[in-house]
């Protein structure tokens, strides 16, 4: 039986979207996983919108969204809310590892703080939840190729 992931995302502009359907690429080469994209709320119509309580169909999740003034934009954030009432404590999306994928327009914003408006989603449902983090045993690669490593996000590169 395959692996169930749903990738679900808003986009603005379609930086996010083609984010997606590189990751639904990704996702379609490995073996034993079954990748879906789904949006909330419609933009485009040759994808298909999701329901809350669709959530608990699959066993992992990869949602995309775009930087707002350093949050998830209230159209995201509308989906987020709406799987309390569907999900409730149903425990549906226990121990289902999430993954974020982020866009932003301005090299100023952090991305960071973005995701960190998905971590009490994440928490409420019981999903798992690891950060990167920041091991001090990693040697840090040189200026002209690395931008910035914070926590929540693997390396940002330059270019």
């Amino acid at each position: 039986m395959a692996t169930k992931v749903y990738i679900v995302y808003y986009s603005t502009y379609g930086h996010v979207a083609r984010l997606a359907e590189e990751i639904k690429r990704g996702a379609d080469s490995v073996e034993g996983i079954e990748a879906d994209i789904m949006v909330h709320p419609r933009r485009n119509n040759n994808v298909p919108i999701i329901k809350p309580d669709q959530l608990a169909d699959a066993d992992a999740f990869i949602f995309g969204f775009p930087t707002r003034f350093g949050m998830m934009p209230a159209q995201f954030r509308t989906f987020i809310d709406l799987t309390g009432a569907a999900l409730g404590s149903s425990g549906a999306c226990w121990k289902s590892p999430p993954v974020s994928f982020l866009a932003r327009v301005l090299k100023e914003v952090v991305k960071s703080r973005t995701a960190l408006t998905a971590i009490t989603f994440v928490a409420h449902h019981g999903m798992i939840f690891v950060p990167i983090g920041k091991p001090l045993s990693v040697k840090q690669p040189p200026p002209d190729v690395v931008k910035r490593r914070e926590p929540l996000r693997c390396w940002d590169y330059i270019g």
